[in-house]
């Protein structure tokens, strides 16, 4: 049905998609896990030459995340610059970062994160992306990337706790040359004027919004870590006890090589008596 009304809304004469109708339509296709069709629909926008904008871009890579399409978020990436005039934000790489985490493919997270640490605009997403990367790791049973990632995720949570009790304090958002407020980090239609009504009550949301998605990153981090230590101390006693054994075993040769020398001596020492008739 859905799709039946786009289509009339595309044929009809003065009327025209624009990129919110889109939009619309690709996450339903990306929320039934249907790529293909949400692949089609963004080659459909260029032909009709609607500009996809990087809220089209963050809802495609959620479905590729949701479906596990590592091959196609990477090549969207790739291309959004040049093919799109799109710049990814947080959420984009974010997106990213946690598929390639879910397809254990820790050796193109590392130099990613690497990239995204030092840019100032990804910051809010960090916390979530070292996160992802210590699981990732340590179901591999890689406890050393795992626990630096671990390490990195907490140094961000605290940055962003910073960052929060700071917009607290002196409210949503960085004020622009003109007076006017700037978008926050992460893709969010986070816009305050400081009027009250709508925009208060927004910044309220985005607060509490903050607040449990660093509680919720506490929470996967601290689950991670337990999990490393858990298995690091099961290896170590399972080393220890094959240690025991392998001792076990070899006092057990060495004590069975002693009696049979012992036998053999023995047995040389004793002269047969001749049987009598």
């Amino acid at each position: 049905l859905a799709r039946s009304l786009f289509d009339k809304l595309t044929a009809k004469r003065g009327l025209k998609a624009d990129v919110v109708h889109d939009t619309t339509m690709m996450k339903g296709y990306c929320e039934i896990g249907d790529m293909s069709q949400a692949s089609a629909l963004m080659e459909d926008m260029k032909e009709r030459r609607v500009a996809a904008n990087v809220r089209t871009m963050n809802t495609f890579l959620r479905g590729c995340e949701q479906t596990g399409d590592i091959e196609r978020a990477e090549v969207l990436l790739a291309l959004m610059n040049k093919d799109y005039q799109v710049t990814p934000d947080v959420s984009s790489w974010e997106y990213l970062v946690i598929l390639l985490s879910q397809g254990l493919k820790t050796d193109k997270v590392l130099p990613l994160l690497g990239r995204l640490k030092g840019d100032a605009e990804m910051a809010s997403g960090l916390s979530s992306m070292y996160s992802s990367l210590a699981r990732a790791a340590a179901l591999m049973g890689d406890w050393k990337v795992s626990r630096r990632a671990i390490a990195q995720g907490k140094e961000m949570l605290k940055a962003d706790e910073i960052a929060a009790l700071k917009q607290q304090d002196g409210g949503e958002g960085e004020k622009g040359g003109d007076g006017s407020q700037k978008a926050a980090l992460g893709g969010k239609r986070a816009w305050k004027t400081g009027d009250g009504g709508e925009d208060d009550t927004r910044a309220q949301s985005l607060a509490l919004f903050r607040e449990h998605k660093i509680a919720e990153q506490k929470h996967d981090l601290q689950l991670v870590e337990e999990y490393v230590e858990r298995k690091q101390k099961q290896q170590v006693e399972l080393r220890e006890k094959k240690n025991r054994e392998k001792n076990q075993k070899d006092k057990e040769s060495k004590l069975k090589k002693h009696k049979d020398k012992k036998g053999k001596k023995d047995g040389k020492g004793v002269k047969e008596e001749p049987a009598q008739e």
